[in-house]
């Protein structure tokens, strides 16, 4: 192993993880008037069949927290017949309303992922929303991606480590991603990815 004595990773930009396969992280999806998580979801709070969603305005988040059944605004998010599985719920409103609050194209359909947060009474995953991959309809799965993400892997080293920073003090991380920049693909139909 070499020994770097100063090493400096200040003109390094850490790729963000939206830009990488993740399906055994967990996953929030929007699409067609629905909401759905993914199995990796579940696997975070087997013992758990219902949730409640918490929305964040100000930090651009959702928040799914496990809750009794009985609980008010507890919501069934997965089926047992057979194997556990995730289920599809349909909701006009909230998906009209968070589409309304994140600036989203109902059309499209959007995937943020989770991470899973602690303290000492509660577990929670968190989704950030202001960094939802997005996909076409008509582009047979191929994300999409904010036209800000086009010339950059991620923020720099030294604007992550302060966003980390920033978690732990009890900050979310919040992107500045969506705006009137549009959208582009993540694989141009002239790029050739084979070269």
């Amino acid at each position: 192993m070499e020994t770097e004595p100063n090493l400096n990773l200040d003109e390094y930009q850490v790729a963000r993880r939206e830009l990488f396969a993740h399906t055994r992280e967990p996953a929030a999806v929007f699409s067609r008037c629905c909401f759905y998580v993914n199995a990796a979801c579940l696997d975070i709070f087997p013992e758990h069949d219902t949730v409640q969603i918490m929305i964040s305005r100000e930090k651009r988040s959702l928040a799914l927290s496990p809750c009794p059944a009985g609980q008010r605004d507890a919501l069934l998010w997965c089926l047992r017949a057979g194997k556990r599985r995730p289920r599809h719920i349909t909701c006009r409103l909230f998906f009209a309303m968070v589409c309304s609050m994140m600036g989203w194209d109902p059309g499209l359909r959007y995937r943020a992922l989770g991470r899973v947060v602690l303290d000492s009474t509660r577990k929670a995953i968190l989704f950030d929303l202001s960094c939802a991959e997005t996909y076409c309809p008509d582009t047979k799965n191929a994300p999409w991606y904010p036209a800000d993400w086009q010339k950059q892997f991620g923020p720099d080293y030294r604007t992550h480590k302060e966003m980390i920073a920033a978690d732990l003090v009890g900050d979310y991380t919040v992107y500045s991603v969506c705006g009137d920049s549009g959208l582009v693909p993540a694989i141009s139909k002239k790029e050739d990815i084979t070269e």
